[in-house]
């Protein structure tokens, strides 16, 4: 956990990404007590964020162990809930890059973030569409400020900034061509 905090602070990780990352990176050391964690609960080091209210909602042993498949279950669901809650903007269908927002940084999550994002949705659907399925469509609707149908190789933008930006990264676009994959895999939902 300490790479993780050490990547964060220096900036390799922002918004539902940086969320995502922890929970995989965690994945040995998260305990299986709370099928949904609350901030209260997190024993991060407060000297690395500004309040112990705004931490990583993962709860930590002393000594890593490995979860049990049916915990892999609860943590995917308790880290997606949590990014649902905190980080998903249910108006425009985007997710933001931080939680709470910080002044100043641009509202949205960049294209990267969304293609990791939008995988955990895909799966998410398959485990329990009730709960996950109108997320995952609705992302898919709000994912369409990004993309750019006027350029000479159509794709997604880096950012939500309009067609003709010239900002897109073949990277970005594979993220959401394998998002795209699984949810139709997942969904039969051509």
């Amino acid at each position: 956990m300490e790479i993780w905090r050490t990547l964060q602070r220096l900036g390799f990780f922002s918004g539902a990404a940086a969320a995502f990352a922890a929970a995989s990176l965690a994945g040995g050391v998260a305990a299986k007590t709370a099928p949904h964690p609350t901030h209260s609960q997190s024993s991060h080091s407060q000297s690395s964020h500004s309040s112990s209210a705004h931490s990583h909602p993962m709860h930590l042993n002393s000594t890593p162990s490995a979860p049990t498949p049916s915990g892999y279950r609860l943590q995917a669901e308790a880290e997606t809930d949590w990014i649902q809650a905190h980080y998903y903007d249910p108006a425009v269908h985007r997710y933001h890059p931080s939680y709470p927002p910080k002044k100043g940084e641009l509202p949205y999550d960049f294209m990267w973030g969304n293609g990791v994002q939008f995988t955990v949705l895909a799966a998410a659907a398959k485990e329990d569409p009730a709960k996950y399925r109108a997320a995952l469509d609705g992302f898919a609707q709000g994912l369409s400020a990004y993309w750019d149908s006027s350029a000479l190789v159509p794709g997604y933008e880096a950012y939500c900034s309009g067609p003709g930006s010239q900002d897109k990264y073949y990277d970005d676009n594979e993220w959401m061509v394998l998002g795209f994959a699984e949810a139709y895999q997942n969904t039969n939902d051509p």
